[in-house]
């Protein structure tokens, strides 16, 4: 049994929370746009696993680089890592798209 005392600690029940609504993302979007592909656009359950198939191979390659570097950076380095990510995501993503607005909002939303 988990002691349920330690979810007082607001970090930790934070922590928890935002890993939990994670998961529930992750394995949704798995879930569904297998199922967006074929019944909405059409394509063969072997269209769609090839579709998904570079993100996953993307997924493979990067792991065991991010475990590596999440044992040897400092949280600075890492923070600066991810802020060149998603400023490499932006650039390639055309200005419509949510990633613009997600990272819109996290910029200037909390600076207002």
């Amino acid at each position: 049994m988990i002691d349920l005392r330690l979810l007082k600690k607001r970090n930790l029940a934070t922590a928890i929370l935002f890993n939990f609504v994670l998961g529930l993302v992750i394995m949704g979007t798995t879930t569904l746009i297998p199922q967006f592909l074929q019944n909405t656009m059409g394509y063969t359950a072997e269209r769609a696993g090839i579709a998904l198939m570079p993100g996953g191979l993307v997924m493979m390659l990067v792991m065991p680089i991010a475990a590596i570097a999440c044992a040897r950076l400092t949280t600075a380095w890492s923070s600066l890592l991810a802020s060149w990510s998603w400023l490499s995501v932006c650039i390639t993503s055309p200005p419509s798209t949510s990633m613009w607005l997600l990272v819109k909002s996290n910029f200037y939303g909390y600076s207002k």
